[in-house]
């Protein structure tokens, strides 16, 4: 992703220059970025070790800190280029419906029918619930960073669907979120660190 995005920044910023209107950036984050109900702590990034090469390798943990690590590059490049070139935002899409959800419960359940069964069991309890939502629900909050006039957007803000947030003042969500992302482990210095150190990895300094 961030490799990706910074190949496509001086094309984002010619057309900005060419249609005098401010190119779109959308990092697709997420409430596990934060602290959610289903987490115990909330997502961190271990510095000393980015590629879980001196840890244990854990899924929820690793997927929480991916998906800060792209709120956080929202946040840098919201420093990094004007608005008025750039608008640069993170999203929580909502709890969508997908095949992602496959590969956690065939962990808890196994794939065999009784798992399967429980499986389909637990997604339908998530649906009643509200937590879980449709594909064309969970695509509102991007679509909205994308096509929603200017002068509306804030470059650098979170944009969050309704979440499993721990906090419940942020369950809600908003659009964007006024609180910002609701995690204590998010201090002012750590985009900017996250971002020397992204560049390191790709090769690009």
């Amino acid at each position: 992703h961030f490799l990706l995005m910074r190949e496509l920044v001086p094309l984002l910023l010619k057309t900005a220059e060419t249609t005098n209107k401010p190119s779109r950036f959308v990092a697709l984050s997420s409430v596990a970025a934060a602290h959610s109900t289903m987490s115990k702590e909330p997502a961190n990034i271990d510095f000393d070790d980015l590629n879980w090469e001196k840890r244990e390798y854990n899924e929820g943990v690793a997927y929480g800190a991916s998906k800060l690590a792209n709120y956080l590059h929202a946040k840098e490049a919201a420093k990094l280029y004007p608005a008025d070139k750039l608008i640069s935002t993170s999203v929580h899409p909502g709890w969508v419906q997908s095949n992602l959800d496959v590969h956690a419960f065939k962990k808890m359940f196994g794939d065999g029918f009784f798992g399967k069964v429980a499986s389909d069991a637990v997604r339908n309890v998530f649906k009643l619930k509200g937590d879980m939502i449709s594909p064309v629900d969970g695509a509102q909050t991007t679509l909205h960073c994308l096509l929603e006039d200017a002068s509306s957007m804030q470059s650098g803000a979170f944009y969050s669907q309704f979440g499993i947030y721990r906090d419940p003042k942020a369950a809600a969500g908003g659009w964007p979120l006024e609180e910002g992302l609701p995690n204590s482990n998010v201090t002012e210095d750590m985009p900017t660190k996250l971002w020397v150190e992204s560049e390191k990895l790709v090769g690009i300094k």
